[in-house]
């Protein structure tokens, strides 16, 4: 082994445009001409209130790229119907039904409750004023199973025909529209 070299890349990934900031710091050594990975920091800072959070780097590196390309391929904005057109096109025919996403939506929402009433029961996870806390932000288990739903939600929207934007839209001006009558809080679809 050779005397390496030394490189250090620092990555700020903006998680969420508000609250969330990734930091990373990844340092390198090259031996024997290969860049090696020796030490990787990373902890999530998350705003307002100042948290942060170190986490050992193979729990983020399932999630998030460390490459400034990648980064920017997979975190592109994607639209709702774009994920909608996409999801889609990984549905096998006899799925492309009601029956099918409707029922599949129901199991799909149980298993992710199922996951999390097993974190309760370990004492992994628990209920606070109404809040779950202990669920790991990137917990790669529970993101893969909200992903599975969503995906069960949008092909129900699909094969309805409608469009995911549109229903998104319709749904923000309905609860804008109670909120400035002053009955977001009530009961009744008229409202």
């Amino acid at each position: 082994m050779s005397k390496g070299e030394t490189l250090t890349e620092v990555y700020c990934l903006n998680k969420d445009k508000e609250r969330t900031y990734e930091i990373v710091c990844r340092s390198k050594m090259k031996i024997d001409k290969i860049w090696q990975d020796v030490v990787i920091y990373k902890c999530l800072y998350e705003n307002p209130d100042g948290d942060t959070w170190v986490r050992p780097v193979e729990d983020f590196e399932e999630n998030f790229s460390l490459s400034h390309k990648h980064h920017k391929q997979d975190h592109k904005e994607l639209t709702l119907n774009e994920y909608q057109r996409r999801a889609m096109t990984t549905c096998m025919e006899s799925s492309h039904n009601y029956t099918y996403m409707f029922n599949n939506l129901i199991g799909e929402i149980g298993e992710f409750s199922s996951k999390i009433a097993k974190q309760i029961r370990k004492r992994e996870a628990f209920v606070q004023n109404n809040d779950l806390v202990g669920i790991n932000s990137i917990d790669k288990p529970l993101i893969i199973e909200i992903g599975d739903v969503m995906w069960q939600l949008f092909g129900l929207i699909d094969v309805l025909g409608w469009a995911a934007e549109d229903i998104a839209r319709m749904n923000l001006q309905k609860l804008a529209k109670r909120k400035s009558d002053g009955v977001i809080d009530g009961d009744g679809d008229n409202r």
